[in-house]
């Protein structure tokens, strides 16, 4: 269990990362119809989730 929360959470930050670029396809798509803080605010939640994650791991591992 611990090495999958290592990847999902290096997965969560990746992700949240690529939320965050503007060549992301969800980003163009959201951005134009609501706002681009929406998108940015969920690219910065993913990232804090897939943080929260690797240091679960760590701790859970310890």
């Amino acid at each position: 269990m611990i090495p999958d929360l290592f990847l999902l959470g290096g997965l969560d930050v990746a992700t949240g990362i690529f939320l965050m670029s503007m060549r992301a396809p969800i980003y163009k798509a959201v951005a134009f119809s609501l706002a681009p803080e929406i998108v940015f605010l969920l690219g910065i939640a993913v990232i804090v989730k897939g943080i929260y994650s690797i240091a679960y791991g760590a701790i859970a591992k310890g």
